[in-house]
């Protein structure tokens, strides 16, 4: 059981390094991923950012990548929320191509039908394939839907669950230190209460050529 600190910046110059490390790397991050490039003599972070189109999407899916990657309250740890490698495994020297989305349901609004009103047409008109993509899938909601008929929800409909073989496979192979068995789609949940019970859907799409196989219940 932990203790509450008051003061707790116990080392405020290593904590100050840290934060200066994580502004030049997000910057670092958005640079080899722009899709234009700014030229300016003296770019700020917000030209970094605004080298994206839809810079509020991306800047979303980061933050909602984090928001999954440190929930304090995940529930599984088999989502990508305590596998972060599942994402950095997915990109290699072949990747092309990183796709981003993030769009809000209704209040109570199924995953079926916000990809059929929202996500599907935007991936038709950003060109994103999800054919040609492995998917991962941030969700989060408020207090009242985070639980596991949401997460049950997400796995049926994007087939982003691991049956009991890959759950068996992955944990031999993080024992045995060898790759894991990759998928098309993975998903991991967070909370935001300010959500209720709508969902925020923020979607990654890794691009390159050599991917799992298609996610055959998206596209039929």
């Amino acid at each position: 059981m932990s203790t509450r600190r008051i003061n707790n910046l116990t080392e405020p110059l290593q904590f100050r390094s840290t934060l200066t490390d994580l502004h030049s790397n997000l910057w670092q991050l958005f640079e080899l991923a722009r899709e234009s490039e700014y030229v300016t003599e003296n770019k700020t972070a917000f030209h970094a950012s605004g080298q994206f189109d839809r810079p509020d999407e991306f800047l979303q899916c980061v933050l909602d990548l984090m928001r999954v990657t440190f929930e304090p309250h995940p529930l599984g740890t088999f989502f990508l929320n305590a596998n972060f490698d599942f994402l950095t495994d997915a990109i290699t020297e072949k990747s092309k191509r990183l796709g981003y989305l993030s769009v809000v349901s209704d209040e109570r609004e199924s995953i079926e039908s916000l990809w059929d009103t929202q996500i599907a047409p935007r991936m038709d008109e950003l060109g994103y394939s999800v054919d040609e993509s492995t998917l991962f899938i941030m969700c989060t909601t408020g207090d009242e839907r985070y639980d596991l008929d949401l997460m049950c929800e997400v796995a049926d409909f994007f087939d982003a669950g691991l049956t009991v073989d890959e759950a068996f496979s992955l944990i031999s192979n993080e024992i045995n230190g060898t790759p894991h068995t990759s998928k098309a789609v993975y998903a991991g949940y967070s909370t935001d209460k300010v959500l209720h019970s709508r969902l925020r859907l923020s979607l990654l799409l890794i691009s390159d050529n050599n991917r799992a196989a298609p996610i055959m219940r998206l596209i039929q």
